[in-house]
């Protein structure tokens, strides 16, 4: 089994949004992430493109509730509508970025 790689950027790159989507045929696929000034990657997932590219709208709000990623296997994803649009996953449900809250 391998893989393909169809996009690498940093998180500093503008616009990353229309290169991230993976290909129609892609099956499963590999979301990673590392410090910015580094090629390194220190944590990563995998799932299904429909797991981690479910765009939902994520309230900029204080109720911590209605900022909760959705469950996926064994780790939490979200991909928000709200403004610059913040992908990402962690080990907890509780979404905390800088653009939501």
């Amino acid at each position: 089994m391998g893989f393909t790689e169809y996009f690498s950027a940093k998180g500093t790159d503008p616009m990353i949004k229309y290169g991230m989507k993976p290909p129609a045929n892609a099956k499963e696929i590999f979301m990673g992430c590392g410090p910015v000034d580094s090629a390194v990657l220190k944590m990563g997932v995998f799932g299904f493109p429909e797991e981690l590219f479910d765009q939902r709208w994520y309230p900029d709000c204080e109720e911590e509730i209605k900022r909760k990623a959705k469950s996926v296997r064994l780790y939490h994803a979200y991909y928000s509508t709200d403004g610059s649009e913040p992908i990402g996953f962690s080990k907890g449900s509780t979404i905390k970025t800088p653009y939501l809250g």
